[in-house]
C-alpha cells in the first residue's frame, strides 16, 4: 500500500477516536465545514514558514555582521556558514541539506523576491509555491550575464537591463 492508493477501494476504515485536544472543534463538522477548516491551519502553516525564513534571514545577517567584525584565527575549524547551517539543523530538526536550503530560501525571499515574502508572510501563498517561484531564475532577478535565451518570446529578444521581475523587484 502506498498514500497514492485509493483508500476507499483498500477497504480502510476510521475506528479510533480523534485525540481530545481537536474533540470538539472538528468532530461536529460537516463535509463543507471541514474542507472550509482545512483553509485556515493552510494559512497559518504558511504564515508560520514565512516567519522562520524571516528568523533565518536575521541571523545570517547577525552572523555576516560578526564574521565581517571579527579578525580571522588560524584556530578556527569549522568555517562560518557550515557552523551556521550547523545551528539551524539542530534547532530546526534538520540536516545540513535543509537547513542550508531553508536558510538560502529565506534569503531569496527577503533579497530577490520582496512581494512574495510579503505574500506568504500573509498566509497567502504555499511553501511548494514559494520553491517554485524561487526554483525559476527568470521570476526574480538575475545578473545579465546568467540570463538564458528567450527564443520562445517574442522576437526572440532576453529581458531588458534593469527590468523587474514578477515578484516585484
Amino acid at each position: 500500500m502506498s498514500y497514492s492508493d485509493d483508500a476507499f477501494t483498500l477497504g480502510r476504515r476510521v475506528a479510533t477516536p480523534l485525540p481530545g485536544v481537536f474533540d470538539g472543534a472538528v468532530s461536529g463538522l460537516s463535509a463543507g465545514g471541514a474542507l472550509s477548516r482545512l483553509r485556515e491551519p493552510a494559512a497559518q502553516q504558511n504564515r508560520l514558514e514565512a516567519e522562520r525564513a524571516a528568523v533565518l534571514t536575521r541571523l545570517y545577517e547577525l552572523r555576516d555582521d560578526a564574521r565581517r567584525v571579527r579578525e580571522e584565527s588560524s584556530r578556527r575549524f569549522v568555517d562560518d556558514w557550515d557552523e551556521l547551517v550547523a545551528e539551524v539543523g539542530a534547532a530546526l530538526g534538520v540536516g545540513r541539506t535543509a537547513a542550508g536550503s531553508a536558510v538560502h530560501r529565506g534569503l531569496d525571499l527577503r533579497e530577490r523576491c520582496p512581494r512574495l515574502f510579503e505574500l506568504f508572510a500573509a498566509g497567502k501563498v504555499s511553501l511548494p509555491l514559494v520553491r517554485e517561484v524561487l526554483r525559476h531564475p527568470l521570476r526574480c532577478s538575475m545578473s545579465r550575464s546568467r540570463r538564458p535565451s528567450m527564443s520562445g518570446s517574442p522576437r526572440g529578444s532576453q529581458p531588458a537591463v534593469g527590468s523587474r521581475c514578477r515578484c516585484g523587484r
